[in-house]
């Protein structure tokens, strides 16, 4: 059963990732030679140098907004550190978000001496900012488009957002909440229940800017495929996108992100274009990511390497 449940767990992903890339090359209007060709080397010119600010910005914002969740002190957990925390954990996250989680929870917990449930707690509220974030830029950018803004049903999303907020209630009401105590009062909730106001709205302008890097890769990455898009819209389809790219069911948001990608631009490009467009930044994201992760996954194994170098320190 543990066999069957991994091989799904693994498997699912990529299969969906494959049979959503069959599809949209499948289409008519596609041609795989035509999205290979549109990929020039004047497109490299104009997409490194994009990535390389937002892979340099994201991880300073990353790395702060680990400091201010975690509560550590800065001469144990620095914004260094915490750059190669997260930077370690950028190749699990290539893999599965799951595993990123995962990854990014133990380092945190080893790095920053906090509890595995704390550590987990941290990760999670991060990335609940993320998604709340995003849920809020979009319902703000479809009311100000309009209605009848492609893909967007702003009640959907804004309903998505007061089911945070009162989430954020929930875990910090200042009374006994009887029954229900016991649920909030998990360790992985204390970042949440303990954080100080004041940084949990300094961490949420810290995820604002962080989308509006990923806004402003998307933007790069259009322009380089010669696609103009409004800056709303830019902002809106870009951080639907994103999480549609987010959902656990594909590898790396390879083919969902990529289909998504492609109906949300419709109205400023070809198909075969905007296809081309969203897999030179799947690949550049993958690529870049996958280049840090390498770098600092000595980080997975500092402590055995120090434990060892301090065996033999001994035996000299």
């Amino acid at each position: 059963m543990k066999g069957l449940r991994r091989i799904l767990q693994w498997g699912v992903p990529v299969a969906v990732s494959v049979a959503v890339l069959a599809l949209l090359l499948g289409r008519d209007d596609i041609d795989l030679l035509g999205v290979l060709g549109s990929i020039r080397p004047s497109v490299t010119k104009t997409l490194v140098p994009a990535f390389l600010v937002y892979g340099a910005v994201s991880l300073w914002i990353e790395a702060i907004s680990l400091v201010r969740m975690s509560g550590a002190p800065r001469d144990v957990f620095s914004l260094a550190t915490a750059a190669r925390v997260k930077a370690a954990s950028y190749l699990a996250y290539t893999a599965h978000y799951t595993l990123g989680v995962g990854a990014l929870t133990v380092l945190l917990r080893r790095r920053a001496g906090l509890s595995l449930g704390d550590s987990a707690g941290v990760v999670l509220l991060i990335a609940f900012y993320d998604l709340g974030v995003a849920l809020i830029l979009v319902t703000v950018g479809a009311m100000m488009l309009g209605a009848d803004t492609p893909g967007v049903r702003a009640g959907l999303v804004a309903g998505a957002g007061v089911a945070i907020v009162a989430g954020f209630a929930f875990l910090r009401a200042p009374f006994d909440l009887g029954p229900l105590e016991r649920i909030r009062s998990l360790s992985i909730f204390g970042a949440v229940r303990t954080a100080r106001v004041r940084a949990l709205i300094e961490l949420g302008l810290l995820r604002v800017v962080f989308s509006f890097t990923f806004v402003g890769l998307i933007g790069a990455g259009l322009h380089a495929f010669g696609i103009q898009v409004p800056p709303a819209e830019l902002i809106v389809n870009t951080l639907l996108v994103a999480l549609v790219a987010a959902l656990p069911i594909a590898v790396a948001g390879i083919g969902t992100g990529n289909a998504a990608f492609v109906y949300a631009f419709r109205a400023y490009g070809d198909p075969q274009t905007l296809l081309a467009c969203s897999l030179a930044v799947a690949a550049g994201m993958i690529v870049l990511r996958a280049g840090i992760g390498l770098v600092f996954a000595r980080e997975f194994a500092r402590e055995a390497i120090e434990a060892v170098r301090r065996g033999e320190a001994e035996h000299e």
